[in-house]
C-alpha cells in the first residue's frame, strides 16, 4: 500500500476501494471509503491501517486481510497481507475520486496515475509469497 506515515487525512478522503472482484464477482455495491486515519506501532514503526480495515470491512468470503510486520528498505511498514483460497483470483481497484490509481490482483499490483496505463508500482512492485500453515500467504506493498 503506499499509505505511509505521513499520509494526510485529505488524501484518505479521497481514496476509496471501487470494485473488489473475486472469481469475476464484484463484492462491494459502491466504493468503501478509508475513513478516518488510524496509525498504530506495528514492532516500532508506524502503520496506516486504513486500507487493510477497509478491506476487510467488506467480507468477502473466505478473505482476510493483515497488517505486515514486513519492512520495505526505505520506506518502512508499507506491506499488507491476504489470505485467500490459492485457486481463486482476484481483482482489487483503488481510486482517487473516480480514477482508478492501484491495483492489486491475485498476481501482481499496479499503479495508474492520471489516465496513464496500468504499470507495476514504482518504489516496490515485488510480491513476497510464503507458505503459512499449508495456505499461500502474499505480502503486498
Amino acid at each position: 500500500q503506499d499509505l505511509g506515515p505521513y499520509v494526510q487525512q485529505a488524501t484518505l478522503d479521497n481514496l476509496r476501494i471501487s470494485s473488489f472482484k473475486v472469481e469475476g464477482v464484484e463484492q462491494v455495491e459502491a466504493p468503501v471509503p478509508l475513513g478516518k486515519i488510524n496509525l498504530v506501532d506495528l514492532g516500532g514503526s508506524p502503520y496506516i491501517t486504513n486500507l487493510v480495515d477497509a478491506l476487510n470491512s467488506i467480507a468477502a468470503p473466505f478473505f482476510m486481510f493483515y497488517y505486515s510486520s514486513r519492512l520495505h528498505p526505505t520506506k518502512g511498514a508499507r506491506f499488507f497481507r491476504v489470505k485467500y483460497p490459492a485457486c481463486w483470483t482476484f481483482e482489487i481497484v483503488i481510486s482517487n475520486l473516480d480514477e482508478p490509481v492501484y491495483r492489486y490482483t491475485h498476481n501482481k499490483q499496479e499503479q495508474r496515475w492520471f489516465g496513464g496505463a496500468w504499470s507495476a508500482i514504482g518504489y516496490g512492485s515485488q510480491t513476497f509469497n510464503a507458505p503459512d500453515n499449508c495456505e499461500e500467504v502474499t505480502d503486498y506493498l
